[in-house]
């Protein structure tokens, strides 16, 4: 009976130490695809221009939450989303901004009541990981 114990308590102590062997690695992978996607949204950001009035501000629920920002530029309405954008623009900007944004570039000019702002979208992303 003690040797069946003993067989059981190393069992139990080396599936343990598999398991938080395993996690551990997981979770590398999983921090090192997380990086990937900061600058996956970093370049897909940095791709778009615009130029328009925000017309809607909302979370958008059908979408996984996501920060979404409607913006109107002769008629045509584009939704924009900001995926764990880290500058807090989303929650700076207001309806009624106007926004202005070049393609290639991570700083958007808005204007509110007559006074001119830029701000710098940020997503984290280190330049030495690039998004496959």
């Amino acid at each position: 009976m003690f040797n069946n114990y003993k067989t059981g308590t190393i069992l139990s102590i080396l599936v343990l130490l598999l398991v938080l062997f395993l996690s551990k690695f997981n979770n590398l992978t999983k921090t090192k695809q997380y990086e990937i996607d900061k600058c996956r949204w970093s370049l897909d950001m940095k791709k778009l221009g615009l130029s328009g009035i925000i017309v809607e501000k909302m979370i958008d629920n059908s979408n996984h939450n996501k920060p979404t920002l409607e913006v109107s530029s002769s008629g045509v309405v584009k939704e924009i989303q900001f995926t764990n954008e880290l500058s807090g623009f989303y929650d700076f900007v207001m309806i009624g901004d106007s926004v202005t944004k070049e393609a290639g570039s991570l700083n958007i000019l808005l204007i509110r009541n007559g006074e001119i702002m830029e701000k710098e979208l940020s997503y984290g992303c280190e330049e030495d990981v690039k998004p496959n």
